[in-house]
C-alpha cells in the first residue's frame, strides 16, 4: 500500500513539473491578451554609409517594461548580418531610451557603426532571440541590398572674370586654387592645346586664353559654385 501511495505521489510531482515547465517555455498570453509586434519598418545607410535601421511596433499591444528594466546579453534588440555573416547590433533599452517603442504604432532608429563600402548584403533581425511574446513572430527580419554612394569632394576654387584691354582674364579664388590649375591646364591640353588657356602663378592665379571659358564650364562639376 505504501508503494502504491509512492508511485501515485511520484506521479502527481512529474506532472505537475511537466505542465509547469511547459508553461514556463511557451510563456503564453492570456486569453484576449493584446500582444505587441515588432517589424523591421526601413534598412538603409546613412549619409557616411553607416547602416541604420527603423524598428516599429505593428500593435495592437504595447511592449511590456522588462525590455527596458532587464539588462542581459540577450535583451530585446537588433541584430544585423553583412553578406550572411553575424556581425552585432543593439538593445531597444539602449537605442529606444524615450521608450518610443512601447505604444502601437511606435517606431525608433538604431544608427550602427557597420559601414558599407560598395554594395552589400545587410540583414537585420529584431528580437532575435523572442525575448518579447509577440502577435506575429515571422515578421521579425529584413533582407536588402545597400549601396555606399559617395559624393566626390568639390574643390573650393572659383574663376572671376576680369576685364583687360585686350579681352578677359580669369582669377582663381579660393583655398584649392594650386590643383584647380593644374585640372584647367590639363583640360585645355585635351580640348585644344596648352596656349588655348594659360595659367600664371600667383598669388593671385591669373589664367587667359581663348577656350578658358570652355574649359571652366567644363570642370564645373568638379567644383564649387561661383558666389
Amino acid at each position: 500500500m505504501k508503494r502504491l501511495v509512492g508511485v501515485m505521489g511520484l506521479v502527481v510531482f512529474l506532472t505537475v513539473v511537466l505542465t509547469a515547465g511547459i508553461s514556463f517555455a511557451q510563456k503564453p498570453g492570456q486569453p484576449g491578451e493584446k500582444l505587441p509586434d515588432f517589424t523591421i519598418d526601413k534598412l538603409y545607410l546613412t549619409k557616411d554609409c553607416r547602416v541604420a535601421v527603423v524598428v516599429k511596433n505593428l500593435g495592437p499591444g504595447v511592449v511590456p517594461d522588462d525590455v527596458w528594466t532587464v539588462h542581459t546579453p540577450k535583451s530585446a534588440g537588433i541584430y544585423l548580418y553583412k553578406n550572411g555573416t553575424g556581425w552585432g547590433g543593439g538593445t531597444i533599452w539602449k537605442f529606444d531610451p524615450a521608450k518610443n517603442l512601447k505604444a502601437p504604432g511606435g517606431t525608433a532608429t538604431y544608427v550602427s557603426t557597420l559601414k558599407v563600402t560598395g554594395t552589400a548584403g545587410i540583414k537585420a533581425v529584431v528580437d532575435l532571440w523572442n525575448v518579447v511574446l509577440e502577435a506575429n513572430e515571422g515578421n521579425n527580419s529584413l533582407e536588402t541590398k545597400l549601396a555606399c554612394k559617395v559624393e566626390p569632394t568639390k574643390l573650393d576654387c572659383r574663376w572671376q572674370q576680369i576685364k583687360v584691354q585686350d579681352g578677359v582674364d580669369w582669377k582663381c579664388v579660393g583655398k584649392d586654387c594650386d590643383e584647380c590649375t593644374k585640372m584647367v591646364e590639363s583640360k585645355a591640353q585635351s580640348l585644344k592645346g596648352e596656349t588655348c588657356c594659360r595659367c600664371e602663378k600667383g598669388p593671385p592665379i591669373i589664367c587667359r586664353g581663348e577656350c578658358c571659358a570652355d574649359v571652366f564650364k567644363s570642370l564645373a562639376p568638379m567644383m564649387l559654385p561661383r558666389r
